[in-house]
């Protein structure tokens, strides 16, 4: 008969649902209707219109999330119809044990059930109804029909069960075993293992990956192959054979599972044994003469701490900004800025003058492009000067050129 009565007051929608369902269904509007209805249809006390805090009702997450902590019980008086619920509820945005916590309290009747009013230390919470407020009033619930608090049972007598509810201590855990699922859709799980990529892929033919060396000559994808053109701007020589391994060949994807530890180890031991001979250092500059117009000048520069860079190097910047640039991750060629591209064609320009006041003033003056010279003993060096300069009066030194854009 009751039920019958309270059906006659929701939706069709009901009446479609299973009899296990709709029984379900019409006691939670039961269990739910004193805290809907103080949501949504209390006149406020400021503005005498209703509420209508929809968004309150979603403070269910609160309690499941743990956000609600102890709630606190004063009847006020035994001769008063009224008690107060008090609890301290965590922010939303906020985690962690520094996070202020908001304190909310609500007023209900002891005899009829019904709430009279509710505050809050949050903004919202002026007006007699927030989400923290409503928190409250969800975790009392939650916890009278999940039988942890009984009319039989006084919360003196026992033990507080119904604290497990409360916020737990957040103990830090990798991504992969964090459910960042919401309350409401718990039974949608967050993917544990990507999608694999397609395995057979179509060949690259030797166009195409000319097409790519055009447009990004810097790309790591040919550090890890070897190219054949009869048309390259690299220069062959006799020595090229013995033209070094580069630095990214290095690369070992099982080192990211060691321990700091094991992982400096191996560091330093790799480290202690990179050395270069004095003709693996003489090919690689021979092959890397035309500088940034030669593929293997841009390969063997990554990993490298050269000239251009070693004042970041040494500044204060944090240390992830400079593996970005000393791996070259973020390089993005400039020869169409204005100032470089002026630069560029200006360069042997300005060094045939040098080179001629240069012979006037010394004994056997010579000077010579250079390419990528990298440090024997620490090949982690490495520098790109625009020339090689020796003379019988003053020795070898390097010549750097400089066009400024303003004097053009």
């Amino acid at each position: 008969m009751a039920s019958a009565r309270r059906s006659s007051f929701v939706s069709q929608y009901v009446g479609t649902l299973p009899d296990k369902d709709r029984l379900l269904y019409l006691e939670k509007l039961v269990l739910t209707s004193v805290i809907h209805g103080y949501l949504i249809d209390t006149p406020s006390l400021y503005t005498k219109e209703k509420l209508r805090a929809y968004k309150s009702l979603d403070a269910v997450n609160y309690v499941l999330c743990g956000h609600v902590q102890e709630i606190k019980y004063h009847g006020v008086s035994p001769e008063s119809d009224f008690c107060l619920l008090r609890s301290l509820v965590l922010p939303s945005q906020r985690q962690g044990s520094s996070s202020t916590l908001y304190d909310a309290w609500v007023c209900i009747s002891k005899s009829q059930g019904f709430i009279l009013t509710a505050n809050c230390t949050c903004i919202a919470g002026l007006a007699s109804c927030c989400s923290h407020a409503a928190a409250i009033l969800f975790k009392l619930e939650m916890a009278a029909r999940t039988g942890l608090i009984t009319e039989e049972v006084a919360c003196t007598s026992a033990q507080c069960s119904w604290k497990e509810l409360s916020r737990k201590k957040v103990v830090p855990k990798k991504l992969k075993h964090i459910n960042f699922s919401r309350p409401k859709k718990s039974h949608i799980r967050t993917p544990m293992k990507r999608q694999k990529a397609r395995e057979h892929v179509g060949n690259i033919s030797s166009t195409d990956i000319a097409a790519l060396q055009a447009a990004a000559p810097t790309a790591a994808f040919f550090s890890s192959i070897s190219i054949d053109q009869d048309s390259d701007t690299d220069t062959a020589s006799e020595g090229e054979s013995d033209v070094p391994s580069p630095l990214s060949t290095l690369y070992d994807p099982s080192a990211k599972d060691l321990s700091p530890e094991d992982l400096s180890a191996r560091c330093g031991f790799v480290s202690h044994n990179l050395r270069l001979t004095s003709d693996q250092v003489s090919a690689l500059e021979e092959v890397t003469r035309t500088q940034a117009e030669s593929r293997t000048w841009h390969v063997h520069r990554i990993g490298r701490v050269t000239a251009s860079i070693v004042h970041k190097m040494c500044s204060g910047c944090p240390d992830r900004e400079k593996l970005k640039t000393v791996m070259r991750y973020a390089s993005f060629s400039l020869s169409h800025v204005p100032a470089v591209k002026w630069g560029r064609e200006k360069e042997n320009t300005a060094r045939l003058p040098y080179e001629q006041q240069m012979q006037a003033l010394h004994q056997d003056f010579h000077l010579r492009q250079t390419g990528l010279l990298v440090k024997e003993d620490e090949p982690f060096l490495a520098a790109s000067p625009d020339g090689v300069f020796e003379c019988e009066c003053c020795g070898q030194g390097t010549l750097e050129i400089k066009c400024p854009y303003k004097y053009r």
